[in-house]
């Protein structure tokens, strides 16, 4: 979830009202989208290594995974997709700086981390009957209960309808900031 920081940044920076490298970015032939999608694949292979390095180093120091190994990579890739997606939609927000979008990203995965059980017990439950929905498009309570299936159950159905579900709405946030970026225009640089 917290990848959202490093996208907004760079998504942030692309935008010419924001910094000078926006301005020479704004000019140049390349079309946003490319850009737009340059920055997140490059983004996305940075922070999923980084968190294969803390994978092993949590593993070295004696934090139990399982034996699932290429699906937990898997989960830590779609994790990783679906926080720079939501930090890409929030850096392609106009009228605000950059301190506002970062303020913004910290309040929204804060907030789905609070409702996935992540910080209090008990409340994703409450959700659960309540609300239900809301667990249904949480990326958060998707991504830890694609670790509880890993954990707990034999077959990967539920890891599987999870990870689809994160995959589709990664996608769904990088199309709809793509739109967002693309229709910026500038009275004069």
């Amino acid at each position: 979830m917290f990848a959202a920081f490093s996208s907004v940044e760079k998504i942030s920076k692309m935008q010419a009202n924001t910094s000078s490298l926006g301005i020479r970015r704004s000019l140049s032939p390349n079309h946003k989208m490319v850009m737009v999608l340059s920055e997140y694949l490059a983004l996305w292979i940075v922070q999923f290594f980084v968190e294969i390095i803390a994978l092993v180093y949590m593993t070295v120091l004696g934090v139990d995974f399982g034996d699932k190994y290429p699906a937990i990579a898997l989960t830590l890739f779609v994790g990783s997709g679906i926080g720079l997606s939501m930090g890409v939609i929030t850096g392609s927000l106009r009228g605000l700086g950059e301190k506002a979008k970062i303020g913004i990203t910290t309040t929204i995965s804060m907030l789905l981390s609070i409702l996935a059980d992540l910080c209090v017990g008990g409340i994703k439950d409450l959700v659960e009957h309540h609300f239900p929905i809301l667990n249904r498009i949480n990326p958060a309570v998707l991504l830890s209960d694609c670790f509880y299936a890993l954990n707990v159950y034999d077959n990967y159905d539920r890891f599987l309808k999870n990870i689809g579900i994160l995959s589709g709405m990664a996608v769904l946030l990088l199309v709809v900031s793509m739109c967002l970026v693309r229709r910026n225009r500038y009275a004069s640089l």
